[in-house]
């Protein structure tokens, strides 16, 4: 902005800002050494020739004679309200306006609102309104918008176009304008209502019930009730309605039923706890009238024995009730004593022992995650950020690539990159900060936008780059140095940024509109597509962009202005969007486009500069972005994390990325595991280490792996083929290979080096290992899944008919069928003990003697089990396809933690009871503690 030319009477200022004057509302240095005040507080005024200054006495803030309010830096104008007129006087509001006067007349104001406002001169230079707790406005900023809440109270609503935003940044919920309200990590949608209106609103009701309106009419809602409700997107993702002291309802496990407590109560009841709290309940015995219970906690598995022993809980007047003791340390036991009133003081009390749920984190990375972005600053060297905050290179246009390098430790990775040259790459993330790459290795962290999240960065040259947040602000990276971030608009939400040069750059938001950088300035946003949301945009020499939108259209900029939207996609594909474009030239850019389903194929178009055409590709499928090092040299990669290159006259076959690969993890002891995947990579856990991949020598990628010991392990590989094999661990290399049979084994159990079964999810055939060799067992009764516990008894669960058979080294018992669903996993501890779980989130247990019926664990029948894992007789974990895990204490299913938003876990395993392992099939491994 040109800023305009401030000239007063210096020796006239200098004259007022050593005399001692009276200032109408403040009073001027009276003395020598007294200090010009750098606050003017609400109901102050500043009259004509008045300043407030920085307390360092850098920079200062003057109502000059002539009118004009300016912020200098010694003798250097920074920024003026650009008003005249003599005897103009500057007012902080008590209602937070600043305003500047002359003979009455508002000349100019701020234009802000809020309550014990003031206006300061900080030592940064910058003059902030503050008021309401918060700051209002600045010379730098304009106005500045209100903090997004992350909690949605009783009686509120959240109105069309509205957030909530989770505390850490990292997730948002947004009631979008086309009337589905949806759940974001960056710019990835976890979770959506899936509705539509063009008037619609989010209320968060007094009775608890979360409802969506569109023009007064109910279209969706949650169908909880409870008192003082609140809705809360949390730091996990998780949104959560809450009511009545309890969770009522979240998108992760749907309508979370209340306790269900048996009356009268000879005990109490541990009806929930998590990695830092237990929720206790009760239903008081007949012939207590009283109504009201005293919760006291001791640590350990013994009970406080008096009203005044141990800790006080909760005291609690409910016939009928529970008490939730928070603050707690995971995996912890703790003992309670309810003891209800009565008229001689308390009645005997009921005693319980639970334990805090394991804390489940991240331990490791197995594989990279999918790239979140792509950019070739070459024909054939490109760099990649993914999901989980690494970068990898190729040099080679995705051939080969580099090992993942960890470069930023923030929730959802690195948001996206661009390469000005091959020894020069910049990479921002979703909480403002960016990091450098110079051939050779990554920089730290350098924050360059508080916490706002990056969506996209341009860098057409090693010493300039332009990035934008998702709140519309612009960053600008020249020659070493960012720029303050500058908000264009605080109701937009940029999606992409490209420039071709330090003097041109488009950048383009989620409702249609565009804006052009000439060098110096970025143009008013004007829209261009309507009410679409642009994907993509890529910009060349030759002032020339292509943009790319969510309903298949696209629009380039040539001749200083913008075309209109060219519907890309045929007519057979409505539902297609293009998610991204790349050109090189005026005469080539390649669009590609994606429905949202992964393995649904996917199209690429082809610019030519003067029309789009389809490229007739069926070879990609799911494709999430595109970057072109030249028309000849194009990368795609899609949402499996696969990779394919375009070489200028078709695309070349997809080389599969290593996501959704590992399908085997056995832990035989708390520091030991092994994991196997479908490349026959083996990587092993070890005293809290990573370590490999190192290739077994099978033939066919791994399927399943059983380890007795970690000196033993027994690996099979995958199924549906005709010469499956084993392989054995000792502790130092795997054997040569040995035939298991003529087709596959999904499962296998070792319970020591001389025995191991499996069984064959085709023919349902058994083979037993001798250490040696495998010979055939009886096959007339097994299942897909298997679990021993000696060589005397094995339990096969058949995960299609829901029936199970056990063995007892001779042969095996008939069918019996525990469930009406299909089984998904099974574990045994003993001949007495084991669990089974099915997709309908069932769980049956087995006491020796017989099954019990199925108990539904998971909040309801659509949320499925995948495994099952049982340390002891009173501790097995289950993973459920939301990524929740739920534990069992021997007597109920009562602990739930959230450990990935992947779906469909890809192993399970728990060795003890304080400590279990996971993977997801992103290549994640968690630890649970």
């Amino acid at each position: 902005m040109r800023r305009r030319s401030v000239h007063g009477a210096r020796s006239s200022l200098v004259l007022l800002l050593s005399c001692t004057l009276a200032v109408l509302g403040m009073t001027a240095a009276s003395s020598a050494g007294a200090v010009t005040p750098s606050v003017l507080s609400a109901g102050q005024t500043l009259a004509t020739g008045g300043s407030i200054v920085s307390p360092n006495g850098a920079y200062r803030a003057t109502i000059q004679t002539d009118g004009n309010f300016v912020v200098y830096q010694g003798s250097k104008a920074l920024w003026s309200t650009r008003t005249t007129g003599s005897g103009a006087t500057l007012a902080m509001q008590t209602d937070g306006n600043l305003v500047i006067y002359r003979a009455g007349k508002a000349l100019w104001a701020s234009h802000t609102t809020g309550t014990a406002s003031s206006v300061d001169m900080q030592n940064d230079g910058n003059l902030v309104i503050y008021g309401s707790g918060r700051a209002l406005w600045s010379w730098r900023t304009g106005a500045i918008a209100p903090p997004v809440p992350s909690t949605l109270t009783a009686g509120h609503t959240l109105p069309r176009g509205g957030s909530l935003l989770s505390p850490n940044h990292a997730y948002r919920a947004t009631m979008q304008t086309d009337g589905n309200f949806v759940v974001y990590a960056g710019s990835k949608a976890l979770w959506s209502t899936r509705t539509a209106g063009t008037s619609t609103s989010l209320a968060m009701q007094a009775d608890g019930n979360l409802v969506i309106y569109n023009a007064g009419r109910a279209i969706w809602s949650t169908a909880t009730a409870g008192s003082a409700a609140t809705l809360t997107l949390q730091n996990d993702g998780n949104l959560v309605v809450s009511g009545s002291g309890r969770a009522l309802w979240s998108w992760r496990t749907g309508r979370i039923p209340a306790p269900a407590l048996p009356k009268p109560l000879a005990a109490a009841k541990i009806v929930y706890t998590d990695v830092s709290s237990i929720v206790v309940g009760w239903a008081l015995q007949s012939g207590v009238t009283s109504g009201q219970v005293m919760v006291r906690r001791a640590e350990g598995t013994v009970a406080p024995a008096s009203p005044s022993a141990g800790t006080l809980v909760g005291d609690i007047a409910a016939t009928t009730g529970y008490a939730v003791d928070s603050n707690l340390t995971h995996n912890g036991t703790y003992s309670y004593a309810l003891f209800p009133h009565n008229a001689g003081g308390y009645a005997a009390p009921s005693k319980v022992t639970g334990t805090t749920s394991l804390d489940w984190h991240p331990a490791g990375v197995l594989y990279s995650g999918n790239f979140n972005d792509l950019s070739c600053a070459s024909a054939s060297v490109c760099v990649g950020v993914d999901t989980k905050g690494s970068a990898e290179t190729t040099t080679d246009n995705g051939e080969t690539w580099s090992a993942p390098i960890p470069v930023d430790s923030n929730d959802g990775g690195l948001s996206a990159v661009s390469c000005g040259s091959t020894t020069f790459c910049v990479a921002v993330d979703f909480y403002g900060n960016a990091f450098t790459y110079n051939g050779t290795s990554w920089s730290s962290a350098q924050n360059i936008d508080a916490e706002n999240p990056l969506s996209s960065i341009s860098c057409p040259t090693t010493t300039f780059c332009q990035a934008v947040d998702y709140y519309g602000g612009v960053v600008t990276f020249d020659s070493g140095t960012w720029s303050t971030p500058t908000v264009l608009s605080d109701t937009k939400s940029f999606t992409s940024v490209s420039c071709s040069s330090d003097s041109f750059c488009a950048a383009v938001d989620d409702t249609g509109d565009a804006t052009i950088f000439n060098g110096t300035t970025w143009s008013t946003l004007k829209n261009i597509d309507g009410t679409h949301s642009f994907n993509a945009v890529s910009c060349t020499t030759g002032l020339f962009c292509a943009a790319v939108d969510d309903a298949g259209n696209a629009i380039t900029y040539k001749n200083t202005r913008w075309g209109t939207p060219v519907h890309v996609e045929s007519n057979i594909r409505p539902d297609y969007q293009l998610v991204d474009v790349s050109c090189t030239s005026v005469s080539f850019c390649l669009a590609v486009d994606f429905v949202g389903a992964g393995q649904l194929s996917s199209d690429s178009f082809l610019f030519d500069g003067t029309s789009w055409a389809d490229t007739g590709s069926s070879r990609i499928f799911a494709t999430t972005l595109v970057s072109c090092g030249a028309p000849t040299a194009c990368l795609v990669a899609n949402a499996s994390g696969s990779l394919t290159r375009y070489a200028g006259s078709e695309f070349l076959p997809w080389n599969t990325g290593a996501p959704w690969n590992v399908l085997g993890m056995s832990c035989p002891t708390t520091n030991f595991c092994m994991i196997v995947d479908h490349t026959n990579s083996v990587r092993t856990w070890s005293n809290g280490q990573l370590s490999g991949p190192i290739q077994a020598p099978t033939t066919d990628g791994l399927y399943s792996v059983s380890c007795a010991s970690p000196t033993f392990c027994l690996a099979i590989t995958a199924p549906y083929q005709t010469s499956a094999e084993s392989t054995v661990y000792d502790g130092a290399s795997w054997s040569a290979p040995v035939k298991v049979g003529s087709v596959g084994y999904p499962s296998v159990s070792c319970v020591s080096r001389t025995f191991c079964m499996a069984t064959d999810s085709v023919q349902l055939q058994v083979r037993i290992f001798n250490g040696s060799i495998w010979t055939a067992g009886d096959s007339t009764v097994a299942g897909q899944v298997v679990s021993c516990v000696s060589s005397s008894f094995c339990v096969s669960a058949n995960s299609i008919s829901g029936d199970v058979s056990t063995y007892n080294g001779a042969g095996w018992s008939a069918r019996k069928y525990i469930t009406q669903s299909n089984l998904t996993g099974i574990s045994c501890k003993s001949a007495t003990f084991c669990m089974a779980v099915d997709q309908d989130g069932n769980a049956m247990r087995f006491d020796g003697a017989s099954w019990s019926q199925p108990e539904q664990v998971t909040s309801d029948g659509s949320i499925g089990f995948q495994s099952v894992s049982c340390a002891s007789s009173t501790f097995c974990a289950a993973v459920d396809y939301d990524g929740g895990v739920h534990s069992f204490n021997g007597i109920d299913w009562v602990t739930y933690s959230v450990v990935t938003s992947e779906p469909y876990t890809s192993a399970l395993s728990c060795p003890s009871p304080t400590f279990c392992a996971m993977t997801d099939p992103v290549g994640n491994f968690y630890v649970g503690d």
